[in-house]
């Protein structure tokens, strides 16, 4: 008699678990990231003569299957939903947040998402070491051979040592030629004065590096710093920075002066 009473709990105990993971599952799939958009594109998944693997055409690019989703579908930062697969439209295809180069993209059955969903990669970065989002786990599939990844993002990095006064924020816009390509900025996080002595971090990212130099070799940039001083007046710094750079560079700047005399590198 114990020992059924001991089943009949076990048994109530897993149908509860598994009741509380399809409400779970439920309020996932209803999410408004996860819902087809008003005009849903109906992506055909087509069959290859040296592979078991099939691809789908999406925006000109072809996609094939690379691996999938390391971690939580609930922690996933979706950027778009485009369409379903092969006329079932629950079988849905994402773009990720995470990856500014749509690289990759992400297959979901949303009447199962307790499973793991696939994650497919663009074709034509074949035999390339591309920067990949930290959500994706490659599969090891043969039909990508060499194909590489990396997950953090390349960049020109500048270290700012602050031997300077007054100094509350520190802002590096970055150009080509007179076309501003970014900005970049440092500052305590309780907005006080920095302290000297202290480094402030600036980079221009692989993401903007690319639309300078695709072929990923030196590039001409111009930067320029401005900053905030404690009496909240804003300084351009004297000095900047010209020169050619590539990804993977590093360069030391040391700002000196106070709110009187202005500032500049030295």
């Amino acid at each position: 008699m114990k020992n059924n009473k001991i089943k009949t709990a076990a048994l109530a105990g897993t149908m509860a678990l598994a009741v509380m993971f399809s409400g779970c599952n439920l309020s996932l799939k209803n999410e408004e990231r996860f819902q087809l958009p008003d005009n849903p594109v109906s992506f055909e998944m087509n069959d290859i003569d040296s592979s078991s693997l099939n691809t789908i055409e999406v925006n000109d690019r072809t996609y094939m299957p690379y691996g999938s989703l390391k971690g939580e579908l609930k922690y996933v930062a979706i950027q778009d939903c485009l369409g379903y697969l092969d006329g079932d439209k629950n079988l849905r295809v994402y773009t990720l947040n995470d990856d500014p180069y749509d690289n990759y993209l992400m297959v979901v059955n949303v009447d199962r998402m307790n499973e793991t969903p696939d994650i497919w990669r663009d074709f034509s970065t074949y035999s390339e070491d591309i920067f990949t989002p930290k959500i994706v786990e490659p599969a090891g599939y043969e039909e990508w051979g060499s194909s590489d990844l990396h997950y953090e993002m390349e960049a020109v990095q500048f270290v700012v040592t602050v031997d300077a006064d007054d100094v509350k924020v520190i802002t590096m816009n970055y150009y080509s030629g007179d076309h501003l390509i970014g900005t970049s900025g440092s500052g305590r996080a309780d907005e006080k004065v920095i302290t000297k002595g202290d480094k402030m971090y600036y980079e221009i990212p692989e993401i903007s590096a690319d639309k300078l130099a695709p072929d990923g070799g030196s590039f001409e940039i111009r930067c320029e710093f401005t900053l905030q001083a404690e009496n909240n007046d804003t300084y351009t710094v004297e000095g900047g920075f010209e020169r050619s750079v590539k990804l993977g560079d590093t360069f030391y700047l040391t700002l000196t002066g106070n709110q009187d005399d202005g500032y500049k590198f030295s």
